[in-house]
């Protein structure tokens, strides 16, 4: 088999399980802590076996390496969130996507002014930390948490300014861009779903925080890690993929 036609099968199989969970989640309450749960792991596993199949197509062997980096730490990550429950372990491995992301996306810049920007905000988020405790929650996972804050907020800047430094081209731009958004408004959900007390409301036999927040953080976040990984293609070969 082709790898065009691979691809393009591993990426309908991601849209397909897409679907199917969401609707899942929706309709089936009882059914979608158990089998909405692997459909979701699964299509993380997908995005992975896409990037691995990136090879001569990529932009170049560095970005290629921080792509398929990148999906290797989101598919561990996952792994010990959704899995194994491991939350600080998933979390210390998503900031390292994120870091890894801010070095790939910072393409064009000088490491100096990513450094002093990261430095900057990760000193704003110390403060926070020092001036807003909040009770009831681990004192390691509230760092972990400001950490990881401080590396999306930095990320989705250099996702959204790559138009502006001319390294990628205009297609992957888009796609770093906008997967990058999503993947910000996935996690805005996973911030709202572990700090705030919804009131029960029944809505679509799905509770108000399950379908409102828990629902929403997977609608933004598959599609923000499949256009991550085509992101990783370059421009030529997804013309000619999806063209």
């Amino acid at each position: 088999m082709k790898k065009d036609n691979v691809i393009k099968s591993l990426v309908v199989i991601v849209i397909s399980m897409y679907i199917i969970f969401l609707f899942t989640d929706i309709g089936f309450k009882n059914v979608a802590n158990i089998y909405s749960t692997m459909l979701k792991f699964s299509t993380i596993v997908f995005c992975f076996l896409i990037a691995l199949l990136i090879g001569n197509d990529g932009i170049d062997k560095i970005d290629t390496t921080f792509v398929q980096l990148a999906r290797f730490f989101t598919l561990l990550a996952d792994l010990s969130l959704v899995i194994l429950y491991r939350f600080e372990l998933g979390i210390g491995c998503f900031c390292i996507v994120q870091f890894i992301y801010i070095l790939r996306h910072g393409r064009g810049k000088s490491f100096k002014s990513i450094a002093t920007r990261l430095i900057i905000t990760m000193l704003l988020f110390g403060i926070v930390y020092i001036k807003i405790p909040i009770p009831n929650i681990d004192k390691s996972m509230y760092i972990l948490a400001l950490l990881y804050a401080s590396l999306l907020i930095n990320s989705v800047i250099m996702a959204v300014t790559t138009y502006n430094r001319k390294f990628y081209s205009r297609l992957s731009c888009t796609l770093i861009a906008i997967g990058m958004v999503l993947f910000f408004l996935c996690d805005i959900n996973v911030g709202l779903y572990n700090v705030i007390d919804f009131h029960d409301i029944e809505f679509i036999r799905v509770n108000s925080k399950e379908f409102l927040v828990g629902f929403l953080m997977w609608f933004f976040y598959l599609p923000s890690q499949l256009l991550l990984t085509l992101s990783g293609f370059n421009q030529n070969y997804l013309k000619k993929l999806f063209g």
